[in-house]
């Protein structure tokens, strides 16, 4: 070999990790992002095409825009809009402005501060924690998993609470 061939391989490979260096982080992304479009506007585009139809008892109909010419001029639906429109501009502008004062409350010094700011943010710390507790019971021996999975193992009540790693095999000796 030349030491020219040899520094064409070197720049070849120079320029192929430069390509995935450039490009690897939309790579990785790819995956994820044909999944989400998959889930997101597959039922989109599906929920399109099937309010252009009728539906019968045995056949379905292509009316196109029908369907919505009828929704448009029902007078329940355009009242059940302005209601929900109302709802969501009090709901969100009340939500906005109790929210942002009392941010700017707790941000102030006040005495007794954290206590404050404590109280504020209980709900949020608890809401997950009910729920590892709920999972927690439901895997618990005897539990409700234990109960659903009887009809699908044919063992006692003790069958799927075995699934679970215990103490012992999860202790280091």
């Amino acid at each position: 070999m030349d030491e020219e061939s040899f520094g064409s391989s070197d720049s070849t490979k120079e320029q192929a990790l430069i390509w995935i260096d450039d490009h690897l982080r939309w790579l990785m992304t790819l995956p994820a992002v044909l999944i989400l479009f998959a889930l997101t506007f597959y039922p989109l585009l599906r929920a399109l095409q099937m309010s252009t139809q009728a539906f019968r008892a045995t056949e379905t109909v292509y009316v196109g825009a029908q369907n919505y010419i009828n929704l448009i001029s029902n007078d329940a639906f355009l009242n059940s809009l302005w209601v929900t429109a109302k709802f969501v501009v009090l709901a969100v502008g009340i939500e906005f402005i109790l929210g942002f004062a009392v941010a700017l409350l707790l941000n102030k010094k006040l005495k007794l501060r954290g206590l404050w700011q404590t109280l504020i943010l209980i709900p949020m710390i608890i809401s997950p924690t009910v729920v590892g507790l709920i999972w927690r019971l439901m895997y618990a021996p005897n539990g409700l998993l234990d109960y659903m999975a009887v009809p699908f193992t044919g063992g006692g009540p003790t069958s799927a609470g075995s699934a679970r790693p215990t103490s012992h095999c999860t202790r280091s000796s």
